[in-house]
């Protein structure tokens, strides 16, 4: 009876001084496992999308004005606006210009303050300003409203110049005559930048 009592204390202390081989397997393929020879991750592709321009606004400069032979300016009724989406990943930039088909009155110049360039893009709110603009050009040339240095993120953003900043600049002495007059303004969004435009 002693001898298989020590048999057994012995075999019981010869398996905790020497675990099973099998242990020791089962240990050895968890490290393959939790240290791969060849690395994983994980990716995501993104394709470009596009580069839009909405919401532009017309100038108005009022239908009910006197007729004067002094030099003087006439303020726009409202602002004016646009919005730019864009959504192309390039971090490119974009240009934003304005023109006219011709004089709204012969003589007379359209001018436009620095406004604001609004957006709330992945990383940031931010706020740049318009360039301002001397002389509203005419169609063949144009004037750059957004220069391509601030607007480089994805997102969308909001141009707004104030409308007392627009001005209509008579000049003493101007051909004025009655009725309302017209002209065409276009507007132009272009990725990158336009050095040869004003």
């Amino acid at each position: 009876m002693k001898k298989i009592i020590v048999t057994g204390m012995m075999a019981l202390l010869a398996l905790l001084i020497f675990p099973a081989t099998g242990a020791f397997a089962a240990t050895e393929d968890l490290s393959q496992q939790i240290n791969p020879e060849t690395p994983v991750t994980a990716s995501v592709g993104f394709r470009g999308g596009n580069l839009t321009l909405n919401g532009v606004s017309s100038i108005d400069f009022g239908a009910d004005n006197a007729i004067s032979l002094d030099a003087h300016k006439l303020a726009a009724k409202e602002p004016l606006s646009a919005t730019v989406t864009d959504l192309t990943g390039s971090e490119e930039g974009w240009t934003l210009t304005l023109s006219q088909s011709g004089q709204l009155v012969q003589g007379a110049d359209i001018s436009i303050a620095s406004g604001i360039v609004g957006t709330e893009t992945l990383e940031k709110v931010a706020a740049s300003k318009t360039s301002a603009i001397a002389q509203l050009a005419t169609t063949g040339d144009a004037s750059v409203l957004v220069p391509n240095t601030d607007n480089k993120q994805t997102g969308e953003y909001h141009v707004s110049v104030p409308a007392d900043d627009i001005n209509l600049n008579i000049p003493a002495n101007a051909a004025q005559t009655t009725g309302t007059h017209t002209t065409k303004l276009t507007w132009n969004l272009t990725q990158g930048a336009l050095d040869s435009l004003k």
